[in-house]
């Protein structure tokens, strides 16, 4: 599908006001509730472009920009706890007079839906959680040394080839890497206050040695209750969560529904066309 056209709510958090931006697609048959997705760390809504091309025929399917992300507001003094950037998802919903959704979350972005399922839980029908953080302990190397003073600003500062190996890191299949999704990229992560916002994000749930235990451990009793419908959707081949192993999994959160895609690192949704796909039959059940 081409690009949708950019819309914009004005939330207010915390006594601030800020803008989102966010698509609003397609439309949901009555008896089918809407998908809301948000992208994870230095991410944006365009990543979510071939999901749309399959959920949307059939769904009503939002894609929003957290805080600090994409073209959505990124204050110097902002909430980047997990629980001011789930209120900020919160607020861009309530705005849209959505009550209920299918909640999807890429990366630090799970982190996010999680925070936002745990304290407004009749908000979510079910909870896709995509190599997501907020689920263990485990990081990437590169992500770890993000958050040490200084040698995290040198690793991250913006530039082509900083791009150009995000994308690398971020998609197993490098002919899948293409000159489009690196400009798109270094587009997004080149923006005014993008740099010090994913710091910022990143330092308040994550350490040298790995995730801290509030940005995981509260999500245990929500992730281990039978009567939350959630899917995990994990690559083998993810450097930068390292999420934990399937067999990990299925030991502590016996009800969770889990998929693991062979060859296949951080972004299913850009390597492997039958996520979408998988996608839209776990909605549609």
């Amino acid at each position: 599908m081409s690009k949708p056209r950019d819309r914009f709510a004005k939330v207010k958090m915390c006594g601030e006001t800020y803008t989102a931006r966010y698509w609003d697609t397609g439309k949901s048959a009555a008896n089918y509730l809407p998908v809301v997705a948000i992208p994870g760390l230095m991410g944006y809504i365009e990543e979510w472009l071939p999901t749309l091309d399959v959920l949307s025929p059939l769904l009503r399917t939002i894609v929003i920009d957290p805080l600090g992300c994409g073209l959505s507001d990124k204050p110097e003094k902002g909430d980047y706890s997990l629980r001011g950037l789930a209120l900020f998802i919160k607020s861009v919903l309530d705005e849209l007079e959505i009550s209920r959704a299918h909640l999807v979350g890429h990366s630090y972005g799970g982190a996010q839906m999680l925070a936002l399922a745990r304290a407004f839980p009749e908000m979510c029908e079910s909870l896709v959680l995509v190599t997501p953080a907020g689920v263990a302990k485990n990081l990437g190397w590169i992500l770890r040394m993000m958050t040490i003073p200084w040698l995290g600003e040198l690793l991250s500062a913006p530039s082509r080839l900083a791009s150009t190996v995000t994308m690398r890191m971020q998609i197993y299949d490098k002919r899948l890497v293409t000159r489009e999704l690196i400009d798109i990229d270094q587009h997004y992560t080149s923006l005014p206050g993008e740099h010090r916002a994913a710091l910022k994000t990143l330092r308040e749930g994550c350490t040298i040695f790995g995730q801290k235990k509030e940005t995981y451990r509260a999500n245990e009793p929500f992730l281990g209750n039978p009567q939350n419908r959630i899917l995990i959707v994990l690559g083998n081949k993810d450097p930068l969560i390292q999420s934990p192993t399937k067999r990990a999994i299925e030991k502590r959160f016996p009800h969770v529904q889990l998929k693991v895609y062979e060859n296949c690192s951080h972004t299913p949704m850009l390597e492997k066309p039958e996520f979408n796909e998988f996608l839209l039959t776990f909605f549609r059940q």
